[in-house]
């Protein structure tokens, strides 16, 4: 595994304590430092965060961690971190998602779920990719991504139809009834799929699609023919964090002192530093999330749980070709 550490450091602070060569201006103002580690520099800029922070600032305003893995690594590996390669805006609250907040710690605000659709902007949906999150976490797949999943009967995640549109209360009514609707229902039994499956959400829209194409016109709907169709992907299946997993505000913060904390451990820090360690014993989907999470509510900003994938489910994602997902490979402790 190859792991570095890209940083943004105002060329003003930069300039004190790095060389001039160490790294590379962008705009006359800031420094970019990429460092491959273990490096001998990390600790000169430890060494200068550490000071700054005791008068209440910062020398790094910017940071990234980037993991590579050979082949062989990837190729037996048993289980991923997966994440997706696009982040999209606005998020789901600001186009009418509705959070029952009854489950969310009072302390941390980690657990609150969506109550109902996740609505979002039609104009966030992209084309290019298959796989995106909102700034706020939501991880919605497209159509494609869906049907590949749930035709390769990967396992362990829930498939909710993504709402966009203007009319939400009267559309939302619409397209959620017909989950209940007997003749919905009872076609769907004569070939075979249950109701409660991932395959009824996909039928529905399948469906639907079909008989809007053939000029059904008692069923079209803006919701329910839009293109391009997306899901929010619901993980159900959960997994430990082992103390393995480093947790902190930066890279330069000390082992064991993970800013934003909950007390009563739900979130674990507000950005994971290290790899993902996780219980082995746990492990039994190809799609699962940590129990834990990661990150602080601020605004729109909700703590989110770390997706996990099996290696048959990125096997799965790379035979279909399927764009816009990253892995890390992540490491499990036998109990």
């Amino acid at each position: 595994m190859k792991e570095e550490l890209d940083l943004r450091i105002p060329e003003s602070l930069a300039s004190e304590v790095l060389h001039a060569d160490d790294g590379k201006t962008l705009g006359g103002s800031v420094r970019r430092l990429v460092l491959r580690l273990p490096d001998d520099r990390l600790e000169i800029v430890r060494q200068a965060e550490s000071e700054r922070r005791d008068f209440g600032k910062h020398f790094v305003f910017g940071w990234t961690i980037r993991r590579s893995y050979s082949e062989q690594e990837l190729s037996q590996a048993a289980i991923f971190v997966v994440a997706p390669e696009r982040t999209i805006e606005p998020a789901g609250e600001e186009c009418g998602t509705v959070y029952d907040e009854s489950a969310a710690c009072e302390l941390c605000g980690a657990g609150a779920t969506i109550g109902g659709f996740l609505w979002l902007s039609k104009k966030s949906l992209s084309k290019d990719v298959d796989v995106a999150r909102t700034i706020a976490g939501e991880i919605i797949v497209s159509q494609r991504c869906a049907e590949i999943f749930v035709g390769n009967q990967l396992s362990g995640f829930q498939l909710r139809r993504v709402l966009v549109g203007s009319d939400s209360r009267a559309e939302m009514m619409t397209y959620g009834n017909l989950f209940n609707d007997p003749l919905c229902v009872q076609r769907a039994a004569k070939e075979g799929i249950d109701s409660l499956s991932n395959e009824y959400v996909l039928w529905i829209d399948s469906t639907l699609q079909r008989e809007a194409a053939s000029g059904n016109a008692a069923r079209q709907s803006r919701i329910h023919t839009a293109t391009p169709i997306w899901y929010s992907l619901c993980m159900a299946s959960e997994v430990d964090i082992a103390n393995n997993t480093k947790f902190g505000d930066t890279p330069f913060d000390d082992p064991g002192d993970a800013a934003g904390a909950c007390p009563l451990g739900h979130v674990l820090g507000l950005a994971r530093i290290s790899e993902l360690w996780i219980h082995s014993p746990a492990v039994s989907h190809d799609f699962m999330v940590t129990r834990q999470f990661v990150g602080t509510r601020r605004g729109l900003l909700r703590p989110n749980s770390i997706v996990l994938a099996s290696q048959r489910a990125r096997g799965v994602i790379a035979s279909a070709g399927l764009a816009g997902f990253t892995y890390e490979v992540a490491n499990l402790i036998d109990e």
